[in-house]
């Protein structure tokens, strides 16, 4: 966590999820203004994980956000 703490300096807040699945932990992470590091080994759990944190970033500056995807 050193190295995170160098890049990301001491006053800067962050959470670690070893089993980051669909997001959730990094999209609270921006929620509440945070980095969220995130790991994964499924490349599709990832990929939704990256669209959805996209998502809620959009909403929190007011950007237009794409219809959700039906499965």
């Amino acid at each position: 966590l050193d190295h995170y703490t160098a890049i990301l300096g001491d006053t800067k807040k962050f959470v670690v999820d070893p089993c980051g699945g669909r997001g959730l932990t990094a999209r609270t992470a921006e929620q509440c203004g945070w980095t969220a590091i995130t790991l994964e080994l499924s490349p599709y759990r990832m990929a939704e994980a990256i669209s959805s944190v996209i998502k809620t970033i959009k909403k929190l500056t007011g950007e237009t956000v794409e219809p959700e995807r039906q499965f």
